[in-house]
């Protein structure tokens, strides 16, 4: 994270900061070491499960269902694909959530070298999905195929999360049953937070971030099970905005009157939903009429295109599902803190464009350097995005 923002960081000096800080160096201690070997490491010392290649036999057919937020992401896919290469699978399919970039997954396609296949969830094309079950209405909800027909699925998520674990809800399934979450107000059933269970799904990956932004902990651990410790964001969402001990945190329930967020992951992680999480966050620890920026590289503001990774012809396809547009909603609502935050974003696209969205442009650490000096109470929130539940 240090040497992702670095004109940030100049700028910042000693304001406030949560939930990490990448202003300080990491002590030898902090060093992440082989990520591949972390990676290995987990998988072969699960909590309360066999290691995991010990729970597959040759020709079964493995799935991962991955939070695009994570980081150092493709490291850690080659790690969990490298362990598993002595197991003769007949093959090991990765299901990013379809907010996600082109860049991002081509990355990962090249990374892996052909070792497993790469899918984006789209919830809103029949032929890719399968029926799972009925809701409590009696309404069908859908899931990637590749998940329905694996042998077994691992979730790969960021900490620990409320409601459903894994984040297959509602991250993972077809867009009616989104649509459907959102009209009774986006509040998970336990039906709904149970969605893994009727996936036979028993364990799962969990990744947390450390004090700088990077891989911290890495858990294999049985679904549901508490953590062993909690990790920045864990311990965030449980205090209500304390952080971590440290001299320079914000008082807890404190405001600001100009709130700096930061998206998570590297440049081609970062996307309009993960924008729109970050914001949501900022606007509740900003004051009313207050000043929200948001510094980022996010470069298109087109929905993103996946079909190059599909397997079947889009022409030929059956829309039955209603369309998912996750870059139209991530924009509707953040035209809606527009109305009560001035937001300021630090990108990579044109004036008009941002300033078309009821946002203003800034482009360097001097145009923040002006804002933060016009303003009273100021604060970071690094990897915002990963403070908000999906």
């Amino acid at each position: 994270m240090r040497e992702q923002y670095p004109e940030l960081l100049r700028v910042i000096g000693d304001l406030p900061s949560l939930p990490f800080d990448p202003r300080r160096q990491p002590s030898e201690t902090d060093e992440s070491g082989n990520l591949r070997d972390r990676v290995v490491g987990a998988m072969s010392n699960p909590l309360d499960f066999p290691p995991l290649n010990a729970s597959v036999i040759e020709g079964d057919r493995l799935a991962l269902a991955v939070d695009p937020r994570i980081p150092n992401l493709s490291d850690i896919l080659f790690g969990i694909v490298d362990f598993f290469g002595d197991c003769k699978l007949a093959g090991i399919d990765i299901v990013l959530w379809d907010e996600v970039g082109e860049s991002l997954v081509r990355g990962i396609q090249e990374r892996l070298a052909g070792d497993a296949t790469v899918h984006v969830h789209r919830g809103d094309q029949r032929e890719e999905l399968r029926y799972l079950e009925a809701d409590i209405d009696a309404e069908a909800v859908y899931v990637p195929r590749v998940l329905g027909d694996a042998d077994m699925v691992i979730p790969l998520t960021l900490d620990q999360h409320h409601g459903d674990p894994t984040l297959l809800f509602p991250m993972l399934v077809d867009t009616a049953t989104i649509e459907r979450f959102h009209d009774t107000g986006g509040k998970l059933t336990e039906e709904q937070s149970r969605i893994g269970w009727s996936l036979g799904i028993m364990v799962q990956m969990v990744i947390k971030p450390d004090q700088f932004g990077g891989v911290g902990e890495i858990e294999v651990t049985t679904v549901g099970r508490e953590p062993l410790s909690g990790g920045a964001l864990q311990h965030i969402r449980t205090h209500g905005g304390d952080a971590v001990d440290d001299e320079d945190e914000p008082p807890e329930g404190s405001q600001s009157d100009l709130t700096i967020v930061t998206l998570s992951g590297g440049e081609n992680q970062q996307s309009w939903p993960s924008v729109a999480r970050a914001v949501g966050q900022a606007a509740s620890r900003t004051n009313a009429g207050g000043v929200i920026v948001v510094w980022t590289s996010i470069d298109s503001h087109d929905e993103n295109d996946h079909s190059f990774c599909a397997d079947q012809d889009d022409d030929a396809a059956e829309i039955t599902f209603p369309p998912h547009r996750p870059v139209a909603a991530a924009l509707s609502k953040l035209a809606g803190w527009c109305r009560d935050h001035s937001i300021y974003i630090r990108s990579d696209l044109e004036d008009e464009v941002v300033e078309g969205f009821g946002m203003a442009a800034i482009h360097d650490g001097d145009d923040l350097q002006r804002l933060v000096q016009a303003s009273g109470q100021s604060m970071v929130i690094w990897a915002a995005d990963q403070l908000a539940l999906p």
